[in-house]
């Protein structure tokens, strides 16, 4: 195996790091979860050429993101956190510009 783009979560902490990681079935991104309730979009060829996330999502949360998730077309990611007592999940449209938060009526 070589491995072709390398990234490590931004911080110094001994808990700065990721819990999960989601990838499409084409390969072509995927999702990381990481700490202080941020997660991660990544685009791969876009992730090979400049080794840094398309998208981060920070949350309200200042804990772990223990789940992500991204769709098998690429066009929507989410993330779970706990937030207090409770879990939160994140369902993110990505878009030409970054990603816009899904809204739910």
């Amino acid at each position: 195996f070589q491995s072709v783009a390398r990234w490590s979560l931004p911080g110094q902490g001994v808990g700065d790091f990721s819990h999960m990681i989601s990838l499409t079935p084409d390969g072509r991104c995927f999702a990381a979860g990481g700490y202080e309730g941020e997660f991660y979009f990544f685009n791969t060829a876009q992730f090979i050429a400049t080794q840094q996330p398309t998208i981060a999502h920070q949350t309200a949360a200042k804990g772990p993101v223990y789940g992500v998730a991204v769709a098998p077309d690429g066009s929507r990611f989410a993330g779970v956190v706990n937030v207090g007592e409770a879990g939160e999940a994140h369902l993110l449209r990505v878009t030409p510009t970054g990603a816009q938060v899904e809204q739910t009526d």
